[in-house]
């Protein structure tokens, strides 16, 4: 039904305004264990990076999918381990590369401030983001 709802009817989302205090249900019935359906995980990523899927429209929904992506891309185990850092220091495809990526020494100046907008933290040195 999920895949139904972020997929094929995706314009349900609208419509389905739920607060969290009208929630009958505990929030962790909706975000555990956490979500292993690759598709889904494609719809619950699609719906927020299109807008498709506001947290003013329905924020049962907009933190359930936030939370599965979460635990999919920050999870402890080794394997998200690399992808993390894989992720943030990407900067192209690059053939000849042993991963096929190029990757920054150094995060660009806009994507550093944004990490410490981000994580509230002030720690630019001079040498970041050049």
């Amino acid at each position: 039904m999920k895949l139904a709802v972020f997929g094929e009817h995706v314009g349900l989302l609208h419509s389905l305004g739920v607060t969290l205090e009208q929630l009958a249900i505990p929030m962790e019935r909706f975000t555990s264990p956490p979500e292993d359906s690759l598709p889904l995980l494609q719809h619950y990523f699609w719906a927020l990076v299109t807008g498709t899927m506001r947290r003013g429209w329905c924020l049962v929904l907009y933190v359930v999918a936030l939370s599965h992506l979460n635990t999919l891309v920050f999870s402890q185990d080794a394997g998200s381990q690399v992808l993390r850092s894989h992720l943030l220091p990407f900067s192209l495809p690059q053939k000849d590369a042993e991963l096929g990526i190029g990757t920054y020494d150094h995060l660009p100046r806009f994507w550093q401030c944004r990490l410490e907008s981000v994580l509230g933290t002030q720690e630019v040195s001079d040498s970041k983001g050049e």
